[in-house]
């Protein structure tokens, strides 16, 4: 059976290792991402000022962004990226209004349209894949960013990922679990000549970056879009 990576947080893994397993592949789980949410950062940015938008690219910005209590919270206008996020968000009680047909940044912005003098609230982590933001301001919106959770590499990470080779594919959902990927294999001395799946051209970009050669982008930019391109690169 072939042995598929599954990079994704512990607690998100299974989403994938699911699908995976179903599709006849048997998914290798090494997590290359922990996420440390901010305490409060949602919170007292809500505090501060009322917002026309809140827009939500990660399932981790939409629990950041769930239980405030503040006057005119939740914004009217809340936004995901995709479906996965909306689905998220909508299981923390916030009520998602916008999600463009493809889950990308560009197509987020596309989708929100004109909105000059708004003021969008836009969650993010520490580090983000470059042009989202970029892509927010360009309606016309005032953008407010808040860190409201860190990504750190697991304890260890090389040394699993080590024991978990070899795989014959690996998959890839953020541009910050593709760096992860980079930095961990370089540590532990492996050479990533497989085929590698990632879940957009935002994150296709960071891999390409960090010398990864992507094989596959999925389509629709999805989980199930990612099973489509393992199969895509390994047959059923």
């Amino acid at each position: 059976m072939r042995r598929v990576l599954v990079t994704r947080s512990a607690e998100t893994a299974g989403a994938l290792s699911e699908p995976l397993r179903s599709a006849g592949f048997e998914p290798v789980e090494v997590p290359l991402i922990r996420l440390e949410p901010v305490p409060g950062a949602v919170a007292a940015a809500a505090a501060e000022r009322r917002f026309d938008g809140l827009v939500l690219t990660s399932a981790a910005a939409a629990e950041a962004s769930a239980g405030v209590v503040a006057e005119g919270w939740p914004p009217p206008l809340v936004a995901a990226v995709g479906r996965a996020t909306a689905s998220r968000a909508r299981a923390v009680g916030l009520p998602v209004s916008l999600v463009p047909p493809r889950a990308t940044g560009l197509d987020l912005g596309a989708a929100l349209g004109a909105l000059p003098g708004q003021v969008l609230l836009y969650p993010r982590a520490a580090e983000v894949t470059p042009g989202t933001v970029e892509r927010l301001r360009a309606t016309g919106a005032e953008v407010v960013e808040v860190v409201a959770y860190r990504n750190v590499a697991p304890e260890g990470l090389p040394e699993h990922l080590a024991a978990a080779w070899p795989v014959d594919a690996v998959t890839l959902l953020s541009g910050s679990a593709a760096r992860r990927m980079a930095e961990a294999t370089r540590a532990a001395g492996i050479t990533v000549d497989i085929p590698v799946v990632v879940i957009g051209p935002s994150t296709a970009e960071v891999a390409r970056e960090v010398g990864l050669a992507v094989s596959a982008i999925a389509e629709p930019h999805s989980v199930e879009g990612v099973v489509r391109g393992v199969v895509r690169c390994l047959g059923a």
